[in-house]
C-alpha cells in the first residue's frame, strides 16, 4: 500500500488468521509486522547520495500475530528498533520505532498494521493517526538531495481505508511471508482506496513534534473495509530517529 513500496517478497497463498478484536465490528481480521535494514550510503556531492543494497536486515512478526517487534545492532551501522501492537478496539494500534547510524549508513525501521473491519450499520469511519517524533540530525546532512526521500532522517506516515473483492489476504507462515503481504508487494485482487492520508517528508534538521492526520470514509450495512498504517523512521549518516503512532477509529451513524 505504500507509495514508496519496499521491494520484499512475493505474496505466497494460504490465508491470514487472526484472532476477533472485541468491538464494535462483527469481524476483524488482523496482522502487524516489522522490518529492520542496515545499508552502506553512496558518495557523490554528499557522502550519502545514494545507499546501496541491505548489508544486515531483521522480521518481527508472524501470520496473524497482533503484536510484532524486531530489533537489529551491529557496531558498524548502529541499532534499528521497532514494534507494533493492535490494541482491542477497532483501529486502535500502537507502533514505535527508534534508529540510529554511525557515519555513511542508513538504517531503517518499517512497522506495519492492518484489520478488518465489517460494519453491522451505515456509518461514517474515520481512522485518526497521531505521530510523536524526535530526531538528531549532523549538521552537515542539511546538505544532502532535499528532493530524495532515501536520504532523509526521520518518521514517515501513511494510513489508508481500503476494500478488497477478497475476503482474506494471502499470506504464508512465515515472517517474511508475512511482511510480504503487509506491504502490498502484489496489490490483492480488486483492492480500492477509499481513503488516504500521509505525512509531510521529514528534513534533514534536528528536531521533534507532533503530528495528526486521518482519513474518511462512508460504508453501507454488511460493508467490509480494511485499515493500514504504517510508520517507518530512517536515520542516515550518524542521525538519531525515534517515534511513536497511535492510532483510533470513530464511527458515526449517517442513517
Amino acid at each position: 500500500m505504500s507509495k514508496n513500496k519496499n521491494k520484499i517478497l512475493p505474496i505466497l497463498a494460504v490465508s491470514l488468521l487472526a484472532a476477533p478484536i472485541m468491538g464494535s465490528a462483527e469481524l476483524v481480521q488482523a496482522g502487524a509486522g516489522n522490518i529492520l535494514t542496515f545499508r552502506q550510503c553512496i558518495a557523490g556531492e554528499t557522502v550519502c547520495d545514494d545507499f546501496g543494497p541491505e548489508q544486515a536486515s531483521t522480521l518481527g512478526g508472524l501470520p496473524g500475530e497482533l503484536a510484532a517487534n524486531a530489533s537489529l545492532a551491529d557496531p558498524s551501522y548502529g541499532e534499528a528498533n521497532g514494534s507494533a501492537q493492535l490494541t482491542g478496539a477497532p483501529g486502535a494500534a500502537e507502533m514505535h520505532a527508534s534508529v540510529t547510524s554511525m557515519p555513511a549508513t542508513r538504517n531503517g525501521s518499517t512497522n506495519v498494521v492492518i484489520q478488518r473491519y465489517t460494519s453491522a450499520s451505515a456509518e461514517s469511519l474515520t481512522f485518526d493517526a497521531i505521530l510523536a517524533y524526535e530526531r538528531t540530525v549532523p549538521d552537515e546532512n542539511a546538505g544532502f538531495p532535499a528532493d530524495d526521500s532515501r536520504v532523509i532522517s526521520g518518521a514517515h506516515v501513511e494510513i489508508v481505508i481500503f476494500s478488497m473483492s477478497t475476503d482474506a489476504l494471502e499470506v504464508g507462515m512465515t515472517a517474511e511471508s508475512n511482511i510480504a503481504a503487509l506491504m502490498f508487494e502484489e496489490e490483492p485482487a480488486g483492492l480500492k482506496d477509499l481513503d488516504y492520508a500521509t505525512t509531510e517528508p521529514s528534513s534533514n534538521v534536528t528536531g521533534d513534534g507532533t503530528v495528526s492526520i486521518s482519513s474518511t470514509a462512508t460504508v453501507e450495512p454488511g460493508d467490509s473495509v480494511w485499515l493500514w498504517a504504517i510508520l517507518q523512521d530512517f536515520a542516515v549518516n550518524g542521525a538519531a530517529a525515534t517515534s511513536s503512532l497511535s492510532t483510533s477509529l470513530e464511527s458515526t451513524t449517517t442513517e
